[in-house]
């Protein structure tokens, strides 16, 4: 950790740094699985998502936002 931070170290200015640190937001969720290559991945691929977003979106989206927001934990899907 302390060997990443010293490469960016006095690179990321104050702008930078405020526009990092802003939460996730469902708009990106949501543009995030659009941009997904639809049949790159085996099984239950971004297709999946795409064409159920209408179903599940509301569902995929809490969870991934509690993991990039509030610290939540993947493990269970990994």
């Amino acid at each position: 950790m302390q060997q990443t931070i010293e490469v960016v170290k006095n690179r990321i200015t104050p702008a930078n740094h405020e526009f990092l640190s802003q939460e996730s937001s469902d708009i990106e969720v949501f543009e995030a699985i659009k941009q997904m290559k639809s049949t790159a991945a085996p099984g239950l691929n971004a297709l999946f998502y795409q064409s159920y977003w209408h179903i599940i979106g509301s569902d995929i989206t809490n969870y991934v936002l509690n993991i990039l927001n509030q610290k939540g934990d993947p493990s269970n899907i990994n």
